[in-house]
């Protein structure tokens, strides 16, 4: 994760967090440092998905075995997914694919990952966005690590966002959503095989990815994200 002093003068590095400079080689500055999910088995964490037990993804079946998230979805972290994908900052996708990158060494599942691949947008979506920031991520991630990355799957139709939804709905709008890209569904079989995507709202998304991969032949499914939503707190009414 070396940069060169030239680069630096000019690019500065700057926090996945916040979007600070952070004066060191670190993707985030200290203050983000500390919101950082930071697995630990003593305080009650879930073995999969690494969260707090209180804001655990694992609570149905899950398709894929691990997950791992830097940040929760709020506060400056937010707001730096957004800087990302509406505002043309495509630096970010590096700094964050550094913090994963750490998170995954922490996890222990880095080593056993053999391709990286992402969630795929629908080809207008991508082409009114000028790019998918999930790819970006997921590409750098592959530089800063040495694992290939690779096109795996395919949007097959639009869906409806899913931070729009709710409960059941957000499952099923994305049944059947996904499919193997055709020239590389013989790269799948006997692969273990890390899904990225920028933001985990329930882990609907990344399920859908991981069956639609082992359908066809993969070994394992990992995911990985920049963050992942806190569970809303259930009013007495919603209960």
């Amino acid at each position: 994760m070396k940069n060169s002093p030239l680069k630096d003068a000019f690019f500065p590095l700057r926090c996945c967090g916040c979007d600070k400079i952070t004066g060191s080689l670190l993707p985030y500055c200290e203050d983000c440092e500390k919101l950082v999910i930071k697995p630990d088995k003593k305080s009650g964490l879930c073995d999969v998905c690494g969260l707090h037990l209180s804001q655990c993804l694992c609570g149905k079946r899950l398709y894929y075995e691990k997950f791992s998230a830097v940040f929760y979805h709020e506060k400056e972290a937010r707001k730096n997914i957004f800087r990302l994908k509406f505002h043309l900052r495509r630096d970010i996708a590096d700094t964050f694919a550094k913090a994963i990158l750490l998170q995954l060494k922490n996890r222990d599942f880095l080593g056993k990952t053999d391709i990286i691949t992402f969630i795929p947008m629908r080809p207008f979506a991508k082409f009114l966005r000028g790019y998918n920031q999930a790819e970006l991520i997921a590409r750098r991630l592959s530089v800063h690590s040495g694992i290939p990355c690779l096109p795996l799957l395919t949007k097959e139709f639009p869906t409806k966002s899913q931070h729009n939804l709710r409960g059941i709905a957000r499952s099923g709008n994305l049944s059947g959503v996904f499919e193997p890209a055709k020239e590389l569904t013989d790269k799948i079989k006997g692969k273990n095989i890390l899904v990225i995507d920028d933001v985990c709202t329930t882990g609907n998304t990344l399920n859908e990815a991981a069956k639609t991969l082992l359908i066809f032949g993969a070994e394992a499914v990992f995911t990985a994200v920049c963050n992942v939503r806190k569970k809303e707190k259930k009013t007495v009414e919603q209960k």
